[in-house]
C-alpha cells in the first residue's frame, strides 16, 4: 500500500478507464496500489450522476483544496471583527460572548468561538498575549482530546431520596416545586 498521499490525475484517468471496463473497484485498488477504500472514497466523492470523469474528479479535487486554502487563510475575516474581538477580549468577555453579541448585531453567524480561540492561541500572535484575557489565562492550549467541562459539585449536597417527607407537602418557603 502507498503511504497516505492524495490521488494524483494519472491514478483518476486509471480509475476512470478500469470503472469504464467494469473492474470491480478492489481490483482497481490492487492495481493502484492503494486501499480499497480510498478509491471507494475518490470514486464517490467525485462522480456526477454516478458516473466518473478523470478530468472532473481532477477539476473537483482542485476546487475543495482551493477553498480550503482560502478558509484557513482568514481567521477574524474583517478588520471590523478583528478590531472587535480584541477590544472585547480586553474588556474581558469570553469568545462566547462576542460570538453571541455578533449574532445579534449581524443577524446570523459570522464566525465562531473556536475561530477566537484558535486566533488567540495562534503562534503568530502569542507576543500580542490575548491568553491572559480569558477567563482561565492558560498560555498553551491543551489538545482537544484533553479538554473536558468543568463540573463543579454542591458541596454537602443530599440526594433527592433522602430528604425529608415534610419537603413533599411544599408548605415552606424554598421548598415548592413541580409535581
Amino acid at each position: 500500500m502507498k503511504k497516505k498521499t492524495r490521488i494524483n490525475p494519472r491514478e483518476r484517468d486509471q480509475i476512470a478507464f478500469k470503472l469504464a471496463k467494469g473492474i470491480s473497484i478492489s481490483q482497481i485498488a490492487k492495481d493502484l496500489n492503494r486501499s480499497k477504500s480510498s478509491v471507494s472514497d475518490e470514486i464517490k466523492r467525485n462522480s456526477r450522476n454516478g458516473i466518473y470523469v478523470a478530468i472532473c474528479a481532477q477539476h473537483k479535487s482542485d476546487n475543495r483544496k482551493r477553498l480550503a486554502r482560502y478558509k484557513n487563510r482568514q481567521s477574524l475575516k474583517s478588520k471590523f471583527i478583528y478590531s472587535y474581538t480584541l477590544d472585547k477580549l480586553r474588556y474581558g468577555w469570553s469568545p462566547e460572548q462576542i460570538l453571541g453579541r455578533l449574532k445579534l448585531e449581524s443577524g446570523h453567524s459570522v464566525i465562531c468561538w473556536e475561530t477566537i480561540y484558535s486566533f488567540i492561541h495562534k503562534p503568530e500572535n502569542k507576543d500580542k498575549r490575548l491568553w491572559e484575557h480569558l477567563t482561565l489565562k492558560r498560555r498553551k492550549r491543551e489538545k482537544k482530546q484533553n479538554r473536558c467541562v468543568q463540573i463543579k459539585r454542591i458541596p454537602n449536597r443530599v440526594s433527592v431520596h433522602l430528604r425529608d417527607k415534610n419537603i413533599d407537602d411544599r408548605l415552606e418557603y424554598g421548598h415548592w416545586g413541580y409535581s
